[in-house]
């Protein structure tokens, strides 16, 4: 029998804390056993992986996975406190000691007296790993009960609320909401506020503080006639609270968004501060990046919008400078600074460029009715379809970040991505048989509209109707800028409306000092001709 002399000690401890064995103690019972006159080695590091469920294979596991694969050469055997430590599985358990003998590891299990180097105590472990696996499911199977019971109720669990929330209790029933704490609407209105005009959020806990307004735990604390803490606003503090589900009202279980048997996501708050599809899109630009520094959102609808007609990037990056005491923002090209990359360098005022935007939207579209889809249309089946796209995205995200690791959490994944690819399939059969989309009046113009919506609304319509500007730097020799505006499917909309486009072109499009003999580069509606009412 080999001699082995060093060893790792293992150690795990799941969320069901209340029936598990503290790290401490399984600490001191492996340190003991090793320790003993008749054991001969020493231990030379610990894998402990926390909050670790025991239904996750040893390989797997964030500690006891790295140790195994990649430094399996610095230890000759393992050691845990139990078998259920090892893992709860039956299956996992066998896994192990195959690798163990494979790559001849000593396997040790102190509370059973298990010890791979001897087969007497095989079957004992075998048998122990049997029945730590049927208590898995066991548990297993009362959270899912718990949880479906929740799921199917639509009820707060229990704890602190989330920010901006109070629980309300429905009558006669067991069931509890969130409402939106009326106690703290202004501090709410001036979080999403900020958001929605693209400050970071360090910007709004400055503004917060300054304020002197009160974080949640100090505002909890006030409910209960207590006195604050005085603790200040912090960008993690808001990052924390925004990123979470139940930021939109969603229903969520270990952190993650519930969804039901369709793919959507089940609500327990009766009007939150966000729909799932504008929480979504933040938590994804307010993803960490490598520096540490969130992605911010623009107040100036043009960004993303706006394109480089040198080189067709983005004009999403503004700055400020300032002159005779003046501040003005800009609309630069994204790859401005990059070497090489984009040899225009263009730079236009915000102010500029939105006010030629203007004039261009009020001129060729300001009159025209706005119209609507009619339910079942092609462009309806596409949002949807668009919709579905953007759910398995950010679910195919969410995976790769390793939010569904634990075997629970996986079946929920794979649940999902049935249900979204099943959906994905079904919009895409009924778009190959729709027909032209159809079209009904709002009685509105778009005029009405636009001057009804703010900076991030106006962004948002002018993505979904597929609107872009170009913007190109010494053109012509009369004008510094030249700007064309396609108006994209809103073309669509106005043949529906009875508007006759005039020439060639299939599309909306306007001109702002653009060479006047390049049609095929520049097409345009001509100002002469305009659009008119078709006639019978």
């Amino acid at each position: 029998m080999a001699t082995h002399r060093r060893y790792l000690g293992v150690l795990r401890l799941s969320q069901d804390k209340d029936t598990s064995t503290s790290i401490q103690g399984q600490r001191e019972a492996i340190e003991y056993h090793v320790n003993a006159p008749h054991f001969s080695g020493n231990l030379i590091g610990w894998a402990e992986d926390t909050d670790v469920s025991g239904g996750l294979s040893p390989f797997k596991r964030p500690q006891l996975g790295k140790w195994l694969s990649s430094r399996a050469d610095e230890f000759d055997g393992i050691i845990a406190y139990k078998v259920d430590r090892l893992t709860r599985r039956a299956l996992h358990f066998n896994q192990l000691l195959d690798w163990g003998q494979e790559n001849d590891k000593r396997v040790i299990s102190v509370t059973e007296g298990y010890d791979s180097e001897n087969p007497q105590t095989k079957m004992v472990a075998q048998m122990t790993a049997v029945f730590a696996e049927a208590e898995l499911d066991t548990i297993t199977q009362r959270i899912k009960d718990g949880v479906q019971s929740r799921l199917d109720n639509q009820s707060w669990i229990s704890g602190t609320p989330p920010m901006g929330y109070a629980i309300q209790v429905i009558p006669g029933t067991n069931r509890k909401i969130l409402v939106r704490d009326q106690g703290y609407t202004k501090v709410m209105d001036r979080i999403v506020g900020g958001l929605a005009d693209g400050k970071s959020l360090n910007k709004i806990a400055l503004e917060l503080n300054e304020a002197r307004e009160l974080t949640w735990s100090d505002y909890r604390l006030t409910l209960r006639g207590l006195e604050p803490k005085g603790a200040y606003w912090q960008q993690t503090t808001l990052a924390n609270a925004v990123r979470r589900p139940t930021f939109a009202g969603i229903y969520t279980y270990k952190g993650e968004a519930v969804e039901d048997e369709h793919g959507s996501p089940v609500l327990i708050a009766e009007d939150p501060f966000m729909s799932f599809e504008e929480w979504a899109e933040l938590s994804m630009r307010l993803e960490p990046k490598k520096q540490g520094v969130p992605a911010r959102i623009s107040k100036h609808p043009l960004t993303g919008i706006a394109l480089c007609g040198a080189c067709g990037s983005s004009l999403g990056s503004t700055s400020v400078s300032q002159k005779h005491g003046r501040y003005h923002a800009y609309y630069r090209c994204s790859k401005r600074a990059k070497k090489g990359a984009c040899t225009a360098k263009m730079n236009m005022r915000v102010s500029e460029l939105e006010g030629i935007f203007e004039e261009a939207f009020d001129h060729i579209i300001g009159d025209l009715e706005v119209m609507q889809q009619v339910p079942g249309s092609r462009r309806e089946l596409e949002a949807s379809l668009g919709k579905v796209e953007a759910r398995l995205t950010k679910l195919e995200h969410d995976y790769s970040a390793g939010r569904y690791d634990t075997p629970d959490m996986e079946e929920t994944y794979w649940r999902l991505l049935k249900s979204q690819t099943a959906k994905r399939a079904s919009l895409r059969e009924q778009l190959a048989e729709a027909t032209d989309d159809s079209f009904r009046g709002t009685g509105k113009k778009y005029r009405e509209v636009w001057a009804e919506k703010d900076a991030k609304d106006r962004k948002a319509f002018l993505r979904e109707h597929g609107v872009t500007v170009r913007v190109w730097q010494d053109l012509v020799p009369w004008g510094k800028h030249s700007v064309q505006v396609d108006f994209g499917d809103i073309a669509g909309m106005a043949k529906a409306a009875g508007v006759e486009l005039h020439g060639p072109v299939d599309t909306l499009v306007w001109s702002y000092r653009c060479p006047p003999d390049d049609d095929q580069r520049f097409p345009r509606v001509s100002e002469a001709e305009g659009l008119r009412k078709q006639t019978d």
